[in-house]
């Protein structure tokens, strides 16, 4: 269970991180009209 409980922990951290450069990509292109957070 270590590697798979270690990814499901930091799944969620993971993907606000790519979130968070995503929307930060797309606001400096003008596109984020649609992201709510």
């Amino acid at each position: 269970c270590k590697n798979n409980c270690f990814i499901m922990r930091n799944s969620k951290n993971i993907f606000k991180f790519a979130a968070d450069i995503i929307s930060r990509y797309l606001r400096s292109n003008g596109q984020a009209k649609w992201i709510r957070n």
